[in-house]
């Protein structure tokens, strides 16, 4: 159970190819292991997960806030999607066909409790429900630099950028001030960043560029600055990107998966390493452990399980 767990920790933490990992037990520990022995040893981690990934799904509707992204995955060469909904305590990946919001339905309801933070991807927009959103303010100040880039002698554009790009860095600064602010000052300034914002999505420019990002500021003038009235939300998505990097690495180095029950390891081993290095967690005693004895009852507490509430 220990090399099992050992193989997978190198393989979906490490990013270590099968057949490097049989060399390092070779040389290491005079262990002759075999590629297809190792894909064995995942088969069966995700048979003995499998009920703590179910759980995990389970946890994601409850969650007072989500954090979502997803980026391309091959399956036997076709085209996938590898989506992450992460947040403090919990790192579920999905590996699917689709690219669309009835993924994001399945895994957080239909109408979601918490907040939800995302890009400005149309998967999270309309048909998805959730108690609050907030986009992306890192994705926003990069669509903000290329339209500088690409029309730096046009006056109404370049002062649009400024004076975008300036509210976004202040809403940003005064957000990393919280802590420190006394109420009175709080609240000031945040009603001078919703006043500026308010003016800056109200007014018409001329540039057809420049006019669509004003439209995309006013369709989501409610998702913008979320993190203003939740403090606790951070501005930026970075938290799924940061979330998906270990596995776009790994996707480098392995090319995507070759059946459909790969990706499924793929999903359920990297969702289990990483909610237990969120929560503090040895992940190689916790794969050893669901080899051995499955879910227990202290696993379970651990990921926070007895914590979920009823509908």
């Amino acid at each position: 159970p220990v090399a099992k767990a050992v193989a997978s920790f190198l393989r979906y933490e490490i990013k270590i190819s099968y057949d490097d990992i049989g060399r390092i037990f070779h040389s290491l520990f005079g262990l002759e292991i075999t590629s297809g022995a190792i894909v064995g040893f995942d088969n069966k981690i995700y048979q003995k997960g499998l009920p703590l990934y179910e759980s995990l799904k389970k946890m994601l509707p409850y969650t007072h806030s989500i954090y979502a992204d997803e980026t391309g995955w091959k399956d036997d060469g076709k085209g996938e999607w590898l989506w992450a909904f992460t947040n403090e305590k919990l790192a579920f990946y999905h590996i699917d066909p689709h690219r669309s919001g009835q993924v994001v339905k399945e895994h957080l309801g239909s109408d979601y409790k918490g907040i939800l933070s995302s890009d400005f991807y149309s998967a999270y927009n309309g048909s998805i429900n959730a108690f609050a959103k907030q986009k992306c303010n890192a994705h926003l100040l990069r669509d903000v630099k290329k339209l500088e880039e690409q029309l730096p002698d046009d006056r109404e554009v370049s002062s649009f950028c400024h004076c975008l790009k300036e509210l976004v860095q202040d809403a940003i600064l005064l957000h990393s001030q919280y802590a420190g602010l006394a109420p009175g000052e709080w609240k000031s300034g945040k009603k001078d960043i919703f006043h500026r914002f308010k003016k800056l999505y109200n007014t018409p420019i001329s540039h057809p560029q420049a006019e669509t990002l004003r439209k995309r500021l006013l369709k989501h003038k409610d998702e913008i600055f979320t993190f203003l009235k939740y403090p606790e939300i951070e501005p930026t998505n970075n938290r799924a990107e940061r979330a998906l990097r270990n596995l776009v690495i790994l996707r480098k180095i392995i090319f995507g998966n070759r059946s459909l029950q790969g990706t499924k390891n793929v999903s359920l081993i990297a969702t289990i390493i990483q909610t237990a290095k969120l929560n503090g967690l040895d992940p190689k005693e916790v794969l050893k452990t669901l080899l051995t004895k499955g879910l227990t009852p202290e696993l379970s507490e651990k990921f926070g399980l007895p914590q979920l509430r009823a509908p």
